[in-house]
């Protein structure tokens, strides 16, 4: 029974609720060997009393043999005690942060997972804290409509965000928009504005290398264009007028 180490040398709590798991059925199982080689001595000893002779050295060494079945049933309980120091929250969230069914493909450009919906269903339907979860070292998450005019990729939300994109490094967008035809890159609808640009933390137009075609907010809410790319490069600001 081993488990998984982690590079701190410690087992992941997922690793250990398995080893709860292997435990407890481990300790049922001994007990039910116990009990039952408890009721063969039984029976031996009211058959030896019945005809007067002494029992034989086999009740003994049913004995001897519960003897190691209750050691080995303490030594897994041993081990329930060392795994119950997790309590029941932690393995709930271990399993919480596993997934149910992980596929994994070696394959360049194979997908660990394709599911088709051959009528004008749903491909991949997601629900709880994170439905869909995308890993790859190209692209985590690839949706594809082959005809009609649906969506590649769908994100629906009843009070958060529909699509959250996130990015941890380079100098790429968290969210890009591209349209091969003679479509939009992107287009915005919404109730209260369109489009909502985060303000910077500071005034005027930004320092460090720029490309062109950047659109930039400052802490006052100038807006400023970056017309050649450079650092910080060439900026012109928009004018605006009060309404």
């Amino acid at each position: 029974m081993g488990m998984d180490i982690q590079e701190n040398g410690t087992a992941s709590l997922e690793d250990l609720a398995r080893r709860l798991e292997a435990l407890e059925r481990e300790n049922a199982e001994l007990r039910g060997k116990v009990a039952a080689l408890e009721g063969s001595d039984d029976r031996h000893g009211r058959v030896a009393a019945a005809s007067g002779s002494e029992p034989s050295e086999k009740p003994e060494e049913g004995r001897i043999s519960r003897r190691r079945l209750l050691g080995r049933a303490g030594a897994a309980a041993a081990g329930l005690v060392v795994a119950g120091s997790l309590t029941q929250r932690d393995i709930r969230e271990a399993r919480a942060a596993s997934p149910a069914e992980e596929f994994v493909s070696s394959a360049p450009l194979t997908p660990a997972v394709k599911a088709t919906h051959t009528a004008a269903g749903v491909g991949v339907e997601g629900k709880g804290g994170r439905g869909v979860v995308g890993i790859g070292d190209n692209t985590g998450v690839v949706g594809i409509i082959e005809s009609g005019s649906g969506s590649g990729v769908l994100g629906d939300s009843v009070g958060g965000r529909g699509v959250l994109g996130r990015s941890f490094g380079g100098t790429t967008g968290a969210v890009e928009g591209e349209h091969s035809g003679g479509g939009y890159g992107g287009q915005f609808k919404g109730g209260r504005a369109q489009l909502r640009l985060g303000p910077s933390a500071r005034s005027g137009r930004p320092a460090g290398a720029h490309s062109k075609g950047e659109i930039y907010m400052d802490s006052n809410a100038a807006i400023f264009v970056c017309v050649r790319g450079g650092t910080p490069g060439r900026w012109r600001k928009v004018s605006t007028t009060a309404v």
